[in-house]
């Protein structure tokens, strides 16, 4: 993000080590993402992030028993 902010570009190999570590990343913990956005278009992204927030305001959100149980 700080090369971001200061106008800096990501050398080739920061881009495929950072696209490698998010389909890893994908992989093994996409099963508990409830969304994926791909920010390659901003307010596009900026819509979806704000429409699934309203979403989660508006609908009743569950969990299993268990994860309130006290041990």
């Amino acid at each position: 993000q700080k090369k971001i902010r200061n106008g800096e570009a990501f050398k080739e190999e920061e881009l495929k080590e950072i696209i490698a570590t998010a389909r890893d990343m994908e992989l093994r913990w996409g099963h508990l993402f409830d969304m994926i956005i791909i920010n390659n278009d901003t307010q596009r992204a900026y819509h979806q992030l704000l429409n699934e927030i309203n979403s989660l305001e508006r609908e009743p959100q569950w969990v299993p028993a268990h994860w309130l149980k006290q041990t």
